[in-house]
């Protein structure tokens, strides 16, 4: 669970086909751009008032 990532982890990995994409601390690696090419999916990354961490969630409603 990428939102996971965000909030426990302390380094991660974004990988396509075998190759590395990023590699570093969750909220750097974990990208809206990094997420679609990885994922193919489309999400939104959003840091709701007075939270530790930002949120992840997908955008069915932009084209990819």
């Amino acid at each position: 669970d990428l939102n996971h990532a965000l909030q426990y982890a302390d380094k991660a990995l974004v990988m396509k086909k075998g190759s590395i994409i990023a590699d570093g601390p969750p909220q750097e690696v974990l990208t809206e751009e990094n997420i679609k090419s990885a994922f193919g999916l489309p999400v939104q990354i959003i840091r709701p008032e007075n939270a530790p961490f930002p949120v992840i969630i997908p955008d069915m409603f932009r084209r990819q």
